[in-house]
């Protein structure tokens, strides 16, 4: 059957099954031309902006014309950075010798809608690169992914498929506590609770970029004590050990956290995730949170 731009929209419609979608889409269909590109000469101070006036998270790498690869705001909690002076190349360049190196694949226009969910899925990526050669073509989104696989969830519930072992903190552990905790369980966000086990608040990777803008990798595991880090638009340049204070100083509040309960249709929790752009939903009952559903389980799941 010819493929054409624009047939997800209508696979319901023309009575295609689960597996016949995930071979009828591709990339072409799928990919956007818009998207954040910076040079490598930049700063991060400068990328940080840039990714803040396009409400993005992720950005394309070129060095004059050619395509050097994709940043994501999360390689920021683990290098050692002066955003002012710290050029885009030169994080590249530690990611590329990290022992935890972020690999973003690339795809070509005919690559099938399955693969594209096991390459974000397994990249941890929001975004994959679409070439035709050495060019960049567009970029296939995260978002755009879920609006085309979300009917094939109709029917499941959120208690069917959300993930249990969810990475928690109390509202008085240390930041640098929390930091750690994301760092070893590869998680980009924690909920925060109280001694009851009640929800009290969420904090992500962004919560702790927009109050940090220097991380020693010692400070980030949670090792060096006498680890001290500036906080952003301080004058005064005083250095504070905020490594220390509780985790309730950046955490976002439980009101303003996206949450379901176990009943909600997993339809739902997708349309929350496209919505306000966010990675995961957490469940909970009886406002204590009993498990998290991210855009990787769910990618993950229906690339098997």
């Amino acid at each position: 059957m010819h493929k054409k731009p624009g047939v997800f929209w209508h696979a319901e419609k023309l009575c295609f099954s689960r597996e016949e979608v995930k071979t009828l889409i591709t990339a072409k269909d799928l990919m956007s031309k818009s998207y954040l590109a910076v040079d490598t000469r930049e700063t991060v101070s400068k990328l940080i902006g840039k990714m803040k006036n396009k409400h993005t998270t992720f950005a394309l790498v070129f060095q004059g014309h050619k395509y050097k690869g994709l940043i994501d705001k999360r390689f920021l909690l683990t290098s050692r950075i002066d955003t002012s002076k710290m050029k885009v190349n030169n994080v590249l360049k530690k990611r590329s010798k990290s022992k935890t190196q972020f690999f973003v694949p690339k795809l070509t226009k005919d690559t099938v809608l399955d693969r594209i969910c096991k390459l974000i899925s397994t990249s941890g990526a929001r975004a994959l690169p679409v070439m035709e050669g050495n060019t960049v073509k567009g970029i296939v989104t995260t978002n755009k992914v879920l609006i085309s696989i979300r009917n094939s969830y109709r029917g499941l519930k959120a208690g069917q498929i959300l993930r249990k072992n969810l990475v928690r903190a109390l509202e008085n552990e240390p930041i640098g506590k929390v930091i750690e905790k994301m760092h070893l369980n590869k998680v980009d966000k924690v909920p925060i609770v109280n001694k009851l086990g009640r929800l009290v608040g969420i904090v992500t990777i962004n919560d702790i970029i927009k109050n940090f803008h220097r991380f020693s990798r010692t400070a980030q595991k949670g090792r060096s004590k006498g680890s001290r880090v500036k906080a952003p638009n301080r004058d005064s340049g005083e250095s504070q050990d905020m490594l220390k204070l509780p985790i309730r100083n950046l955490m976002t509040n439980a009101r303003m956290c996206l949450t379901a309960n176990i009943k909600t249709p997993v339809p739902i929790i997708i349309d929350m995730m496209i919505k306000e752009n966010i990675t995961s939903v957490i469940i909970q009952e009886k406002q204590s949170p009993v498990g998290i559903i991210t855009t990787k389980q769910i990618l993950n799941e229906y690339s098997k």
